[in-house]
């Protein structure tokens, strides 16, 4: 078979350009380059002068992260100050797309790392140091959309009242520890919203358990633990939670607790 002058298939447009046959019938698809077809086989055949239009769509696609249609646009304009302005406004799109991805990379570490905490202090009982954390009204934990709600724990504040252990009320925690994963400006604002607390040495358990995180009855066996071993529980307490966990079909909510001691 005999090549007609300057024509090349598909796989050779694929070998050449380094872009996958899918993608170029997409933009085939979409207008962005018109190939002729023969009328006898049925195969599109591609000049050289398509290749270098491919080549050219895909850097604007793959390369600057233009849309289909922005990169039409580029395509069609003759107006040098017009490519300046898609090209500076994509700069713009793309450093907030930038941030918005350092942003849920930093979720997902935070996310990692409770599940650190988790696998390392499950079913344990330790004694840590309370960092400093800020209390606002629970319904912000039901803001997903609020800046600091990556590291914003539901929880419960807990005391003692004649002897027993008593809910006092749900309440939204951020630990000052926890403020790199999101923006200082964030973080700021949220200081001077929130009641700063400082609880002090802590008895510290984690908890995965299908009962309601506002349940009094949680924190017993932690109290038992206490008492056997001559701690005295004073102060605030309290019972913190982030998100469900899921394990051979049952739900569980993953706990924290803190009760704060006098050695």
């Amino acid at each position: 078979m005999v090549r007609k002058v300057d024509r090349y298939s598909i796989l050779e447009v694929e070998q050449f350009v380094g872009i996958s046959r899918t993608k170029i019938r997409h933009y085939m698809d979409k207008n962005l380059i018109n190939v002729q077809r023969d009328d006898q086989s049925g195969y599109y055949s591609y000049t050289f002068e398509d290749l270098m239009r491919i080549c050219q769509i895909a850097y604007y696609r793959e390369n600057l992260g233009f849309s289909i249609d922005k990169a039409e646009q580029l395509l069609k304009t003759t107006d040098g100050r017009e490519f300046e302005a898609i090209i500076r406004d994509q700069m713009q799109y793309l450093k907030r797309e930038i941030a918005v991805r350092d942003q849920q990379y930093k979720t997902v570490v935070f996310n990692c790392k409770l599940l650190d905490r988790q696998n390392r202090h499950k079913d344990h009982i330790t004694l840590i140091p309370f960092d400093a954390a800020y209390i606002v009204p629970y319904n912000y934990y039901l803001i997903p959309y609020h800046k600091v709600y990556p590291i914003l724990y539901g929880a419960s504040e807990f005391a003692f009242v004649n002897g027993e252990i008593k809910h006092v009320r749900r309440c939204c925690l951020a630990f000052e520890q926890d403020a790199e994963f999101v923006s200082k400006d964030a973080f700021d604002s949220f200081r001077v919203e929130g009641e700063r607390v400082e609880v002090g040495l802590c008895i510290y358990t984690v908890t995965l358990t299908t009962k309601n995180p506002h349940d009094p009855s949680l924190l017993q066996p932690v109290i038992d633990w206490a008492h056997e071993h001559s701690f005295r529980i004073k102060g605030r307490i309290f019972v913190t939670h982030f998100f469900p966990y899921y394990d051979e079909g049952t739900t569980y909510m993953y706990v924290e607790s803190y009760l704060p001691i006098d050695l």
